[in-house]
């Protein structure tokens, strides 16, 4: 899989938060970029506020994006 991007959907939950782990511990992927979705204001402890702060300790690339769910 070199010269290809890895896009990483980081909630700040484990699944996610093991793959982000193996892709940099195990497979020394760099060049891994996150992204997480949220609804609302990025409030401290949320899993938007967790999952960047875990990209960025890796030293990944983060992005969120402002979901507009609603509900019928």
């Amino acid at each position: 899989c070199e010269g290809q991007q890895v896009f990483l959907s980081l909630s700040g939950g484990y699944d996610s938060s093991g793959l982000a782990g193996l892709l940099y511990y195990g497979l020394q992927r760099s060049d891994v970029h996150c992204f997480a979705y949220h609804n609302g204001p990025i409030r401290p402890g949320c899993d938007a506020d967790v999952a960047k702060k875990q990209g960025e300790l890796l030293g990944y690339s983060f992005q969120s994006f402002e979901s507009s769910a609603t509900q019928d």
